[in-house]
């Protein structure tokens, strides 16, 4: 896989695909990760883990800030950044 700016292509980056569906859905997901050692992250555990982080990503999309709902408000210095991320 190259990168998007990578026009030439000349610097490729290996990755692993994984394709997974939530439980009782039938939406098929697919996650890219340079995560490469399926021992120390096992495709479930990336899976799980990503479902979790658009969890909190949805909500961050419900703040009102986020929606500019309150765009004349003084703005806080929030710390909302996720703690749980994936490379």
């Amino acid at each position: 896989m190259h990168a998007g700016t990578d026009g030439k292509k000349r610097d490729p980056q290996r990755v692993r695909v994984l394709a997974y569906r939530l439980h009782g859905q039938a939406t098929e997901y697919r996650l890219a990760t340079d995560l490469l050692d399926v021992d120390l992250y096992p495709a479930r555990e990336l899976a799980a883990l990503y479902g979790q982080r658009w969890e909190i990503e949805s909500v961050f999309g419900e703040l009102p800030l986020a929606n500019n709902q309150m765009a004349n408000a003084t703005a806080l210095p929030l710390d909302v950044t996720p703690k749980v991320t994936l490379r």
